[in-house]
């Protein structure tokens, strides 16, 4: 975002990645609005916060009409791979998932989702690896902002 332009909007996303809006259990941020109404550029300001702050695991960004970028099936091979190189200790698991379903590529989008992301994060021993999902700490170190 420019400069001093969606101040408060920023701050309550902020306060709710930091765990100041009092709601510790809810670890996902929904983001909706009409198009062209500036979510993405939003998104990628939280984003580019996160990233400063060393907190950023991964991140993938709809661009309707941007190629890859427009296509959900991307997300399922963006987003492991991040996660992967930013928490070693899932790179095991990952490449686990992989072996284990060689017929990957051709599960529902909701399959992948399970088997490249949510199982590798569940058997990853870490107390700090994106709590979202593993439900381990109260923590809001990682959290998923949703764009729609």
């Amino acid at each position: 975002c420019l400069p001093n332009t969606r101040v408060d909007l920023l701050q309550g996303i902020y306060d709710w990645a930091d765990g100041k809006d009092g709601q510790d259990k809810r670890c996902i941020f929904w983001l909706s609005g009409l198009a062209e109404t500036g979510k993405l550029i939003i998104s990628r300001t939280v984003a580019r916060r996160c990233s400063k702050q060393k907190r950023l695991r991964a991140s993938f960004f709809f661009l309707r009409g941007g190629g890859d970028m427009s296509y959900a099936g991307k997300l399922f091979t963006s987003l492991p791979v991040q996660l992967a190189d930013a928490v070693l200790s899932l790179q095991a698991h990952s490449c686990d998932a992989l072996r284990e379903r060689s017929d990957i590529a051709n599960l529902s989008l909701l399959d992948q989702w399970r088997e490249l992301v949510i199982r590798p994060l569940k058997l990853v021993k870490s107390n700090n690896v994106c709590p979202c999902v593993a439900r381990r700490t109260p923590s809001r170190d990682e959290f998923i902002v949703l764009e729609s």
